[in-house]
């Protein structure tokens, strides 16, 4: 006699184990990527709910802020004048502002940075934004050029060049 005729029902178990086994898998996969959607979806919520709703529903164009727990979009620091945005971010040692603004068609971001009096400048690509890192009046300052938004960071509490490089890495559109 072979082994196969003392054991008929052996493929089939194989079969439904591997069949429980993938499911199991599926539902893994499934549970881990609705987590993962739901900690980006509720972060991105909780960061668009630090712009004033009075503020956010003026702005025509994107809106970036940190996402870096050393540096807090400051919620009464929060203005909207002739089409410019600004913030404060940080705490009481590490303060930064905020300036956002929709890019116009002939913005030219070294033009920009000169009229600005950028110097010390250090030109990098964050994101897939053209980034602009410098001094002015001895301040560390960062200028963004996103596409749609110019983003202005400049230190407050003199905070280094890397620590202004840190919060454009953090930015978020919100």
């Amino acid at each position: 006699m072979k082994k196969r005729d003392l054991e008929p029902n052996q493929d089939g178990k194989r079969r439904r184990t591997w069949i429980k086994l993938a499911a199991g898998l599926s539902i893994l996969a499934v549970a881990i990527s609705v987590v993962w959607l739901g900690i980006i979806y509720f972060s991105h919520v909780q960061l668009s709910r630090q712009v004033p709703i009075t503020i956010r529903q003026n702005i025509d164009f994107p809106v970036y802020l940190p996402a870096l727990s050393d540096f807090p979009p400051d919620q009464q620091s929060f203005n909207y004048s002739n089409g410019v945005l600004f913030f404060q971010a940080g705490s009481k040692n590490a303060q930064v502002t905020f300036a956002e603004q929709r890019k116009t068609t002939d913005f030219d971001l070294g033009k920009f940075s000169t009229a600005q009096g950028l110097t010390g400048m250090k030109q990098l690509t964050i994101n897939n934004n053209s980034v602009l890192l410098g001094k002015v009046h001895e301040l560390n300052i960062g200028i963004i050029d996103t596409g749609e938004t110019i983003v202005t960071i400049t230190s407050v509490s003199n905070q280094p060049s890397s620590s202004i490089e840190s919060i454009v890495r953090s930015l978020q559109q919100v």
